[in-house]
């Protein structure tokens, strides 16, 4: 039972999409935070994508081989 690139790039998505998760609000100062922390997330994923990537694929081996 191997699992699909697809099924792990999801997973990886969604592990990142909690990362950038937002609070909403229509204020500018809040505009400007929230871009600001999209651009740090950006770096922050550029950086950790591979890494995250290896954990769950970890995780995945894992669960087949048990």
């Amino acid at each position: 039972m191997r699992k699909s690139n697809s099924e792990i790039l999801n997973k990886v998505k969604n592990v990142v999409n909690e990362k950038k998760k937002k609070n909403p609000s229509n204020n500018n100062l809040s505009n400007n935070k929230t871009n600001e922390t999209s651009k740090f997330l950006a770096q922050w994923i550029e950086v950790n994508a591979e890494k995250i990537t290896k954990e769950i694929i970890k995780e995945e081996v894992k669960k087949i081989f048990k």
